[in-house]
């Protein structure tokens, strides 16, 4: 039946795609008696994992990666590949704009015992924002840090979601996840939480106010210490597009991120 062969074949191919980004992000922990995640949903194109947040940011992007790699090597006999699903389009005369596939994720960093529904809906949330935002055209995450109380959401705003790796960034004048963690991988011996720890209450103190935090910066800025004020005021990213003003959401993505990468050896 071609119907089926056709739905087992990409089957086949989601589940690959799952298990060698598993494979690559627990590559260092194959000698666990434990499984180091749990599958919670796993059907058609829905997929729900719980891991330590130590790894989520890993496993975006080796899925990621692991997606555009087999998506790349597809016979065009392959019902995934854009040579087929334009063939079979035309067929029906329907349009061929966008065959590129692609997938819109999210994750949530929460309490173990947060209720499971709260954390579901709010993936949903999340996962929903990611599509639209990309507009299904490349791979893209969004996250939240949920500590279980709305009433005490972080007053900033943030750079989020993202595209996950440099291939996905449609616009290059926004950073990739990928890029940003890099970037903290670059820079792991300033990126340290006391000195983020300031830099965010300087923020605070003058409520978001650019001018204001740029001065700031430049008090603090010192090249012979090469500090995390001297880091950030250096990188152009950070600032906003008419490059005279520190972009606030940025730098609290930045910080987010190394927040939730705290645990990695990088």
């Amino acid at each position: 039946d071609q119907i089926y062969e056709t739905f087992s074949k990409v089957k086949d191919t989601i589940i690959d795609i799952i298990k060698d980004a598993l494979e690559l992000t627990f590559r260092d922990e194959i000698e666990r008696r434990s499984i180091p995640f749990r599958l919670i949903v796993a059907g058609g194109d829905d997929l729900c994992i719980a891991m330590e947040r130590s790894y989520v940011v890993d496993f975006a992007i080796n899925l990621s990666r692991q997606f555009h790699d087999r998506m790349n090597s597809l016979p065009s006999s392959d019902p995934l590949s854009e040579e087929w699903l334009r063939k079979r389009l035309q067929e029906q005369g329907k349009s061929t704009d966008n065959l590129k596939l692609s997938f819109g994720g999210a994750f949530v960093v929460t309490h173990h015992k947060t209720p499971f529904k709260r954390i579901y809906d709010l993936g949903e949330e999340l996962m929903k924002i990611s599509k639209i935002r990309s507009n299904r055209r490349y791979n893209c995450v969004n996250w939240k840090i949920y500590i279980g109380d709305e009433s005490e959401e972080s007053p900033f705003v943030f750079e989020k979601p993202l595209p996950i790796l440099k291939i996905d960034q449609e616009d290059e004048s926004k950073w990739s996840l990928e890029k940003y963690v890099n970037f903290i991988e670059n820079h792991k011996k300033r990126l340290t939480f006391s000195q983020i720890y300031q830099i965010v209450q300087d923020i605070f103190r003058v409520q978001e106010d650019g001018d204001d935090l740029m001065k700031i910066f430049r008090r603090n800025y010192c090249k012979t210490s090469q500090n995390l004020y001297q880091i950030l005021i250096d990188e152009p990213y950070f600032y906003d597009y008419e490059g005279d003003r520190l972009n606030i959401p940025k730098i609290m993505t930045l910080f987010e991120l190394k927040r939730l990468l705290k645990d990695r050896s990088i």
